[in-house]
């Protein structure tokens, strides 16, 4: 009896220590995997903006120094683009505010500088050419402008057509489509 008493006691020892060292090695050795989620976006793959700010400016500098200054009620930033809404700033040529320049709402490159701009308006700084219009592409390396849907009224003329193409550095303005000019003649 003694001796049934020792091999029960053994197995059973044995026995629990085995289940012991299974459920170790089960529940720390063995990485558990968790089923991976439905709906699981990495983050940088989200539909909303990284980086958000609200009333701030932005600056683009080129090889010439400081080219555009935008200041907006909102900007919201998703990898290298930028968009703003309620836009005011300048456009410069040699560090100095050529144009001055309000919409409503845009998109800016921050690779490229290049930009798009709803409803604006552009008033030459120190003059009077006043240029408005339904879209703005700023073409960044080539210092170019198209407007869509363009008034420009400078002095006594005034010039509407469906495409602006205004080459800030030369200071070279193309209007094509359906074009309308205006000219006030001076006695």
């Amino acid at each position: 009896m003694r001796v049934r008493l020792i091999v029960d006691t053994c197995f059973w020892g044995l026995s629990s220590t085995a289940l012991l060292v299974f459920c170790v090695f089960f529940w720390w050795v063995i990485p558990i995997e968790e089923p991976p989620a439905e709906n699981n976006v990495p983050l940088l793959q989200t539909t909303q903006p990284l980086i958000e700010f609200r009333e701030t400016e932005i600056v683009h500098l080129g090889e010439a120094g400081k080219e555009w200054s935008l200041k907006a009620k909102l900007i919201s930033q998703k990898d290298m683009e930028v968009e703003l809404k309620e836009i005011t700033g300048y456009f410069f040529i040699d560090e100095k505010p050529f144009y001055s320049i309000t919409a409503s709402r845009g998109k800016v490159s921050l690779e490229s500088g290049d930009a798009l701009f709803w409803e604006v308006v552009m008033q030459e700084v120190g003059g009077e050419r006043l240029l408005r219009g339904r879209l703005l592409q700023w073409i960044a390396r080539e210092k170019k402008c198209i407007l869509e849907e363009a008034n420009l009224k400078d002095q006594n003329l005034t010039l509407r057509g469906d495409k602006m193409t205004y080459e800030l550095k030369g200071n070279k303005l193309q209007i094509s489509g359906d074009v309308v000019v205006n000219v006030k003649l001076v006695r």
